[in-house]
């Protein structure tokens, strides 16, 4: 996935072909929202302004849903800690 910023607006494009969630991509957008929030901090500390965020997928599929056989067996952990921190 790539993070890119035009202005005050973030895109956060998913780049394979199903998308689907993982610990992998989890981690990947947990640290992208972590630097949206750096950034938006850093230059606008009052969160005068306004910000937004647009994610999008590459190809036709945005997501394909949970990549079940590498999450399910530790669901609870993936979940709490990662999907819905």
């Amino acid at each position: 996935m790539t993070l890119s910023r035009h202005g005050q607006v973030f895109l956060l494009t998913l780049h394979h072909a199903d998308n689907r969630f993982n610990y992998e991509s989890c981690k990947a957008i947990l640290a992208a929202l972590d630097e949206i929030e750096r950034v938006v901090k850093q230059e606008d500390p009052t969160r005068s302004e306004p910000w937004a965020l647009v994610t999008t997928g590459q190809d036709r599929i945005y997501s394909n849903g949970l990549e079940l056989e590498k999450v399910l067996p530790h669901m609870l952990d993936f979940c709490t800690n990662y999907y819905h921190p």
